[in-house]
């Protein structure tokens, strides 16, 4: 009779094919892949001897499909700043759930970097967490960066005075009163070096800082989410 039941369970709608029981009664089964989550779901049956498909039945899913976000290693570990902390957890399938579970962490501090490997997994399966640390080198205390970015306001004024020292070099003066323009030039020059690399930003320790931090992870599946609590000690 190529009756069909559509089982709608929030936007994801899933085609069943009923078993024939009598005039008035079918019968269907609803795969647990179509109810990985609770929510509201209709169900409709269609007929093409009708012109119109039946009334929808409209209920609540208050069960379905899960999953569980645990640990299979320490959920503790101590780093050096610099170092990397890989932790080892595990997704579970429960009640026949048959989905895909998206993964993501948090930033524990500044200075670190955080992702899951796979960044998801089909159904169940094990999956890695790893929290990479900074160092805290000490920067130079002077800053190269500083001369490419002052250099042309520098230029223009150290050629000005290379001109002022040609005029005065040209000029009929004594041998003292050119080693005199010399030496100033010389100092002016210096004095426009040093205005162009700069004194300021002295350096320090930059990098991940010491300390007891929580990396949170997250699992999600459509509507439902999990998370698990990791500890980072940074020495």
């Amino acid at each position: 009779m190529n009756s069909k039941i559509l089982f709608k369970l929030n936007a994801n709608t899933t085609t069943i094919t009923p078993t024939f029981l009598d005039a008035g009664h079918l019968s269907g089964v609803i795969p647990a892949a179509a109810i990985q989550t609770g929510g509201d779901a209709q169900v409709t049956v269609t007929d093409p001897l009708q012109a119109n498909p039946t009334n929808a039945l409209t209920f609540v899913v208050t069960g379905g499909g899960d999953f569980s976000l645990a640990f299979t290693d320490q959920t503790t570990m101590t780093v050096t700043a610099g170092q990397t902390a890989t932790y080892t957890l595990t997704i579970a399938a429960l009640n026949g759930f048959a989905g895909t579970v998206s993964l993501s962490c948090s930033l524990p501090a500044t200075a670190t970097t955080c992702s899951a490997s796979p960044p998801s997994v089909n159904q169940a399966g094990n999956f890695t967490v790893a929290v990479t640390t900074t160092s805290r080198a000490f920067l130079p205390y002077l800053q190269p960066l500083r001369i490419q970015r002052y250099w042309p306001l520098a230029a223009p004024m150290i050629l000005v005075a290379l001109l002022v020292l040609a005029i005065l070099l040209s000029a009929k003066r004594t041998r003292r009163q050119r080693g005199f323009a010399g030496a100033t030039f010389a100092l002016v020059t210096l004095f426009l070096l040093f205005e162009t690399v700069g004194c300021g930003g002295g350096g320090g320790p930059h990098g991940t800082p010491a300390g007891t931090y929580t990396v949170t992870v997250a699992g999600t599946s459509g509507s439902t989410s999990h998370t698990a609590n990791l500890t980072l000690v940074v020495n």
